[in-house]
């Protein structure tokens, strides 16, 4: 069977169809609470610091205000 870890997770496919039955279940607040969760997800992956992500991004403002200078351009196009 599957691990406690992966139990919960799932692909976009798994995302579809959990998506397409909260939506025809008719419960609002369900509804509601899944459209809140998957923000979450979506907020929190794109937050990690990876080059192509926002979180990528992060990084290079976080060493500028550290540094007091701008991180080179050619620099930050050869990282992404």
């Amino acid at each position: 069977g599957k691990s406690v870890a992966t139990q919960g997770m799932s692909g976009p496919i798994g995302v579809i169809r959990m998506g397409s039955q909260v939506v025809s279940s008719n419960d609002v607040g369900a509804i509601v609470a899944f459209a809140a969760a998957l923000s979450v997800n979506l907020a929190v992956v794109n937050s990690l610091p990876l080059p192509a992500l926002d979180g990528g991004q992060m990084v290079f403002v976080l060493t500028e205000a550290i540094l007091g200078k701008k991180v080179d351009q050619r620099l930050q196009e050869e990282i992404n």
